[in-house]
């Protein structure tokens, strides 16, 4: 079923600070420094450092979609 587009969805121009992102992107390229591009309900396209587009759904886990971008863009602390 179609869902309208939700206008509070703003997470373009995020930028991911997360290399892995939980697997969601299927791609063995490092995702820090890539920044959200385009957004709908359920997916965001990332666009990598070297200029890659990475495709990102959420249709199964749209209940987790802002608080798993929320986490990829934090800067991770390293611990000792």
């Amino acid at each position: 079923m179609f869902e309208p587009y939700d206008n509070n969805m703003t997470h373009v121009g995020i930028i991911i600070q997360d290399h892995y992102c939980n697997g969601f992107g299927n791609t063995k390229e490092d995702l820090s420094g890539s920044i959200i591009e385009a957004e709908g309900s359920d997916w965001i396209v990332l666009r990598t450092s070297k200029d890659n587009p990475i495709f990102i759904d959420f249709s199964k886990h749209l209940n987790k979609k802002a608080s798993l971008i929320v986490s990829w863009s934090m800067a991770k602390q390293k611990t000792a």
